[in-house]
């Protein structure tokens, strides 16, 4: 997610506490998260799927880019701050299922070895439809 939690992911694992980590992959440092983790094979990596981005001075966009899913974005073009602004403006599921599945492939990419999909914030379970997705 940023540099300040993959730091200290990096010395937890050093004590050999975490057995599974999750990569929110749009994010600006999701790189460092996956240098840091391809050397701890041993960690279990998820991908946390992501469709808000609920910092006020630190935020992050679709993986498929703004103008392939602008039912996600805001005018700044980054996802909505919660999941309820979300709905309020209508997602497209088309466009919910594409950027879930580019965050998978950018994941798959990576080069990780990826165990487990879970969801940032909930969102993906509190739309029935998404569910579906």
């Amino acid at each position: 997610m940023s540099h300040s939690v993959n730091m200290a992911v990096e010395r937890l694992i050093a004590t050999g506490l975490p057995v599974s980590v999750s990569v929110m992959f749009p994010t600006p440092w999701y790189q460092e998260s996956v240098e840091i983790l391809k050397k701890h094979p041993e960690v279990a990596v998820g991908v946390h799927l992501t469709l808000n981005s609920e910092w006020k001075n630190y935020r992050w966009g679709p993986v498929a880019g703004k103008g392939t899913v602008p039912t996600l974005v805001d005018a700044d073009g980054y996802f909505f701050p919660t999941s309820r602004a979300l709905e309020q403006n209508h997602p497209d599921l088309k466009q919910v299922d594409t950027e879930l599945r580019a965050q998978i492939e950018r994941a798959i990419h990576s080069g990780l070895k990826i165990d487990y999909v879970d969801y940032h914030m909930g969102t993906v379970f509190r739309n029935p439809q998404f569910l579906a997705i």
